[in-house]
């Protein structure tokens, strides 16, 4: 199902050897495991320079402000909700939150960390095989490929650097007001 294949030699008396070649499109790598609007997303921990806890009320001001740059220990970024990318949900429901949530800070090409606000972490990180998606998902920039979790349950891996260079190159949406 990989593409791949297996060739088998054998020798009496000697033993066997299994040759396994899978195509090079399959990469492994460590991923780290988020949760936005009810979805599981895989990022690659390559990617991903830190993560940060942030208080919801925090986030709320952020989020009600007109500001595009969040304040994070006298640094500024650009924030934006990760759902925004992946369900065209922009803003986040910070409401009887009681715990700080986590932001992921991501460096993206032109060297500027963007930050992105996820529901939370799933687990630390999982080794994931990367496959390459159909045709469909292609113009979805934010979507690098999917994988298959232990459970049988396929997982979206997504493109840090493609949602970092979305940020910086768009203005965040704010609430209405009046």
């Amino acid at each position: 199902s990989l593409g791949g294949h297996v060739s088998v030699e054998s020798v009496y008396g000697q033993g066997t050897t299994f040759t396994i070649r899978v195509p090079t499109t399959v990469a492994v790598s460590d991923a780290l495991m988020v949760k936005v609007a009810d979805q599981q997303f895989a990022i690659p921990l390559a990617q991903i320079d830190r993560i940060i806890r942030v208080s919801p009320a925090s986030l709320e001001q952020y989020f009600e402000s007109p500001q595009e740059l969040f304040e994070y220990e006298n640094k500024r970024y650009p924030l934006r909700y990760l759902s925004e990318f992946v369900s065209n949900q922009p803003l986040p429901r910070l409401s009887n939150i009681a715990h700080s949530l986590p932001v992921l800070l991501i460096k993206g090409n032109s060297g500027q960390t963007i930050a992105l606000l996820v529901d939370q972490l799933i687990g630390s990180r999982a080794q994931i095989v990367v496959k390459p998606i159909g045709q469909q998902f292609a113009a979805i920039g934010a979507i690098a490929g999917a994988t298959i979790l232990g459970d049988g349950q396929v997982c979206l891996i997504l493109d840090g650097q493609n949602i970092a260079r979305q940020v910086q190159t768009t203005q965040r949406v704010k609430h209405g007001h009046d």
